[in-house]
């Protein structure tokens, strides 16, 4: 590395200068929302998809588990999958995508369902597991109410039914203000014990770059 030379050392610190006076005075509700030119280029998730592995299927211990499979067999109207995407269309879109494993896991999961990276293989699962509520208020409760017949509405939550079957467990659902409002909205605890979700699932295996109004600026350009 050479040594600058005198005169350009000014300007040097100066241009570093104004680089760190404008990244700490940038407020931490806009980390996404401001960049300057001299930002190297991020890896977006279009470009990380062309090195992703496939996405995982079921492993074969769940498809020959009688219980949670008689309990799909048999309750299809519980199990739907439901998604706004033509798959056909999708899969013609990305017939130039470098991945082709990678994109044939996602046709497949969005036709059949996705199995998410959970190591279910050694941890002995009850047969079926119910969640305390965590919900007191009278207001959360009604608003809890509503949330669920909306998601019934849109298709992302299967219809009511009163009992757990052979097979599942219940995940804790709470409420959460949103930030900076006094707006609710309804959070799932995936990280609730016993057995909780999140465990089961390996975090170098859903690390993905999410894009952000950064890359949308990078490619506007």
């Amino acid at each position: 590395m050479y040594p600058l030379s005198a005169d350009l050392v000014p300007r040097y610190a100066n241009k570093r200068r104004s680089q760190f006076d404008f990244w700490s005075s940038r407020p931490s509700y806009a980390r996404s929302f401001m960049w300057s030119e001299d930002d190297g280029a991020r890896v977006t998730l279009a470009k990380a998809s062309e090195t992703f592995l496939p996405l995982p299927s079921v492993p074969k211990h769940e498809l020959d588990g009688e219980r949670a499979t008689a309990t799909i067999t048999d309750n299809p109207h519980l199990f739907k999958i439901i998604s706004p995407v033509v798959v056909t269309r999708f899969a013609d879109y990305l017939m130039a995508h470098p991945n082709t494993p990678f994109v044939a896991s996602v046709c497949e999961g969005l036709v059949n369902g996705f199995w998410p990276w959970a190591d279910t293989a050694s941890v002995p699962l009850p047969v079926t597991l119910d969640a305390r509520s965590y919900i007191r208020d009278a207001a959360h409760c009604e608003f809890v109410k509503e949330q669920i017949k909306k998601e019934i509405d849109y298709g992302c939550f299967s219809e009511t039914f009163t009992k757990l079957l052979p097979g599942m467990l219940a995940v804790p659902v709470t409420v959460a203000h949103k930030a900076r409002s006094t707006k609710l909205r309804m959070c799932v605890n995936h990280s609730s014990e016993p057995f909780s979700r999140n465990s089961m699932i390996k975090k170098s295996d859903v690390s993905v770059p999410l894009d952000n109004l950064q890359d949308l600026g990078h490619i506007l350009r």
